[in-house]
């Protein structure tokens, strides 16, 4: 099976580069870009075939939940995983509770928002990323 390919999307340069390390670790996992800003993400998915995206809540500018809705109409075969310091709740506030655990990031899908076919944001607490993480949240939306 292809490795997935992965474009991170996070404005702290240092998460960008701990990210990429991390997950380039792992062979199922392609990260064949990491970029600041939406428009960068943007960009590059215009030039490059991405599989999937991490992309942070809390981005200046246009934020992660109105990017991934951007990124969802202009791609829509790529998945969007939003992810954040804060816990589902405290970055999605005002939207309906998950029905996943804190501690299983896989178990559940975030509040607020659609992705494809009316189904919910997937989302990944940054303390919580790891390969095995991301590929379930990947999975359980890519088939």
């Amino acid at each position: 099976m292809p490795a997935v390919r992965l474009l991170v999307v996070d404005d702290s340069t240092d998460f960008l580069r701990a990210a990429t390390m991390l997950l380039g670790l792992d062979d199922r996992l392609d990260v064949t870009g990491a970029v600041p800003t939406v428009a960068e993400a943007l960009a590059f998915l215009d030039a490059h075939r991405v599989d999937l995206v991490l992309l942070d809540v809390n981005m200046p500018g246009v934020g992660g939940v109105e990017a991934a809705a951007e990124v969802r109409a202009r791609h829509p075969h790529v998945v969007v995983v939003l992810c954040s310091t804060m816990t589902r709740d405290d970055a999605l506030s005002g939207a309906a509770r998950s029905t996943g655990s804190r501690r299983n990031p896989a178990a559940g899908a975030a509040p607020g928002g659609t992705a494809t076919a009316g189904q919910p944001q997937l989302f990944l607490e940054k303390a919580d990323l790891t390969p095995s993480a991301l590929l379930d949240l990947w999975h359980s939306r890519a088939g």
